[in-house]
């Protein structure tokens, strides 16, 4: 699940760093910019600039190892004498407020998450935490609220990215289910498995990225949404749209269950119904296999397929 999360919080993280600029665009604007699916009721980009063409630089830089955290700062960074003893985070907000000084665009808040793990605070570059505040552009942070609020914004972040992973572990868990169901899945595992790296998906997208039918794909996607593993959202018969549960939850497509939350589903199989079915299935088998070896010297008998 390591790079289908990294993808997603990817595109989280850019939305922040956008929406930190000024900009009217939501996580789902991204999401479906990512994907090449129109989500429904939202409202259309305008065309005069494109606010994703950073994107996909920034992803490079964050899959780059080895580089010390003065590299690809295009300035350079005044730190006071006591810098070395302040705590971790202190350090990173504090480079973060000077590049955000020198560079107006949305740079320094992606540079975020490439500083925390170039300074040791996190082992791996985790898209998720692109975070600021427009007020490191005038003034500093000497005020404690300041930073109490970066700091305790981080760590929704970090809690948000967590309960992101869970949602993966749980729809592949659920996607594990729903295959040992059918005898013959067919394409539903390469769909399965498309989902977790594209979250919204229309019957269009899915026979392009799988190479079968729109009618095949709607039917594919049909039959996911019935076994639970998509929700679709636009309400209509046709050019509908799907996507996994946890998202059309925070996209607000779909209203949050109430209540205990469901115990996530286990991996391991029933054993038991898998038993008594291979049992009856050597059963059936017993007649046939005599029949076969009391006619080798005769006709073959045909066995079915």
């Amino acid at each position: 699940m390591r790079e289908a999360w990294s993808l997603r919080a990817s595109w989280t993280g850019y939305s922040t760093a956008q929406q930190l600029q000024g900009l009217e665009i939501d996580e789902a604007d991204t999401f479906s910019w990512a994907i090449g699916v129109a989500l429904p009721h939202r409202p259309l980009r305008p065309s005069v600039d494109d606010p994703f063409d950073g994107f996909s630089a920034w992803r490079q830089a964050l899959d780059a190892k080895g580089r010390h955290w003065r590299e690809d700062l295009p300035f350079t960074v005044d730190l006071p004498d006591t810098w070395q003893d302040a705590p971790a985070l202190s350090r990173v907000l504090e480079i973060t407020r000077q590049h955000a000084r020198a560079d107006r665009t949305a740079r320094p808040w992606l540079q975020l998450p490439l500083l925390l793990q170039r300074l040791g605070i996190t082992v791996t570059p985790l898209p998720c935490l692109v975070s600021g505040a427009k007020a490191f552009r005038f003034d500093r942070l000497d005020a404690a609220s300041t930073v109490t609020a970066q700091l305790r914004q981080l760590a929704r972040l970090a809690n948000n990215g967590l309960d992101r992973l869970s949602a993966l572990e749980v729809d592949r868990l659920r996607s594990v289910q729903a295959i040992s169901a059918y005898r013959r899945p067919g394409a539903l595992m390469p769909l399965l498995a498309l989902l977790h790296h594209h979250p919204v998906l229309s019957p269009e997208k899915a026979a392009q990225m799988l190479g079968l039918t729109v009618s095949g794909a709607g039917k594919l996607l049909t039959k996911a949404a019935a076994a639970g593993l998509v929700r679709e959202v636009t309400g209509r018969g046709s050019w509908r749209v799907y996507i996994v549960p946890d998202l059309a939850i925070h996209f607000g497509y779909a209203a949050a269950p109430i209540g205990r939350p469901r115990k996530a589903p286990a991996l391991a199989p029933d054993l038991d119904a898998v038993l008594a079915a291979f049992d009856r299935e050597m059963a059936a088998l017993a007649p046939m296999l005599a029949n076969h070896d009391s006619g080798s010297n005769g006709p073959q008998q045909d066995f079915p397929a």
